[in-house]
């Protein structure tokens, strides 16, 4: 793991940031000590951190969940066209 200190992050950011991207984990040192970490991140690791600390996302999860359950629905069209009354789905 590649180590850099404050200054360096803060004078090579993109540089720094270019390297983590392809892959390498850099540790950022302060004072000497190591203080933070980068690492590459997917979008997989993306989704989950929205997830995992937006509770706005997460109460949309818990309603839409509900929704399905009681099988509601909005077709794509509509809710494109700002339209979002729920239809019933039919039994088949």
């Amino acid at each position: 793991m590649k180590l850099v200190d404050t200054a360096e992050l803060k004078a090579q950011a993109n540089k720094i940031l270019h390297y983590v991207e392809n892959g390498h984990p850099v540790a950022v040192t302060r004072y000497g000590k190591v203080c933070a970490a980068l690492e590459p991140i997917t979008e997989a690791d993306i989704d989950e951190l929205v997830f995992q600390y937006s509770t706005r996302v997460r109460q949309m999860a818990a309603e839409s969940a509900e929704d399905i359950q009681k099988n509601r629905y909005v077709t794509l069209r509509e809710y494109l066209k700002g339209k979002r009354s729920y239809h019933r789905r039919s039994s088949r």
